[in-house]
């Protein structure tokens, strides 16, 4: 009995030893599994870390392209300034050519612009084409369109265009000379009397006014019906009165302003006065003809009796 106590305890015991080795081996294996899907875990951890220092890069590329941009900010403010000076030159050019000779006028107009044929369209083009700035008024379904500009030359005009149902109707314009420089008509040659005359032949009418205010006022006024045209040459202390008769040379006297009327049926044409051929008992081609000859000899003798008075004395 004895003997068959201990076998079995030893039995028991190795069984024993057999479940904890088997314990160690299973532990042993768990441990191993453990370190291997840490270790794995650590490496795949480290693996996708890698994308975001990469990620870093499109966003400096993305702010890269702004510095050209910056470069492209000065470019656009030379360009106007240099257009703005040569259209400057160019229209001082066209008014001048205008003033000197008439020119793009074949009949009385303003530099293309005609009374009677241009729309207010073409009109407002020229003159915008030209730089020139352009006012406008409104009165009783009227409208008035008006530029100014002044010359080198001491010499500035004022234009007013008289629009009616979209089609300019009236053209005036004033012309005005600095009294301080010497001014005869060879400041504004496509006005004076001859070139009138060679152009569009004898005049119509010519009527002469005075005025013996403070300081005596001369008014001659020029009329071609037949291309209505009125041009109104005026100035102060440009005659005499030493005797019952006063001469004058309307070629070479300063006046200080002109007034031209184009188109018919003009709004406030110069004021009613005396004839030239009852002022001077000589005819209009007596007139065309000194107003053609030679300059220095262009003069009549006016009998101040006929010449009415423009302003009541003071």
């Amino acid at each position: 009995m004895t003997r068959t106590v201990g076998d079995r305890r030893e039995r028991d015991r190795a069984t024993l030893m057999k479940e904890v080795i088997k314990v160690k081996k299973v532990s042993l294996n768990i441990y191993l599994i453990i370190v291997a899907l840490f270790t794995s875990s650590c490496s795949s951890a480290a693996s996708t870390v890698q994308p975001a220092s990469t990620a870093a890069n499109p966003v400096q590329s993305a702010t890269a392209p702004l510095t050209p941009t910056s470069t492209s900010s000065p470019v656009p403010t030379t360009t106007p300034t240099i257009e703005a000076t040569l259209e400057s030159m160019a229209t001082r050019e066209t008014i001048a050519a205008y003033i000197d000779k008439g020119e793009n006028c074949e009949t009385p107009c303003f530099l293309g612009i005609y009374p009677g044929k241009t729309t207010l369209r073409e009109m407002t083009g020229i003159l915008t084409h030209l730089g020139l700035p352009i006012s406008k008024i409104s009165d009783k379904g009227v409208d008035y369109y008006g530029i100014d500009y002044e010359l080198d030359n001491r010499l500035s005009m004022n234009v007013t265009f008289i629009v009616q149902d979209q089609q300019v109707k009236n053209v005036k314009m004033d012309i005005s000379m600095d009294t301080s420089e010497v001014s005869d008509a060879r400041n504004w040659p496509a006005f004076s009397p001859e070139t009138l005359i060679d152009r569009y032949g004898t005049p119509s009418e010519v009527t002469l006014a005075t005025d013996w205010g403070p300081r005596s006022y001369f008014e001659m006024n020029i009329y071609f019906a037949s291309v209505d045209l009125i041009v109104e040459y005026n100035g102060y202390n440009l005659i005499s009165r030493p005797s019952n008769s006063m001469v004058i040379c309307p070629l070479r006297t300063p006046f200080e302003y002109l007034r031209i009327w184009m188109g018919k049926d003009p709004q406030y044409p110069p004021m009613e006065a005396v004839s030239f051929e009852k002022a001077t008992s000589l005819t209009m081609e007596d007139f065309a003809e000194l107003m053609t000859g030679d300059p220095d000899q262009a003069c009549f003798t006016m009998n101040e009796e006929v010449i009415p008075k423009l302003r009541e004395n003071p």
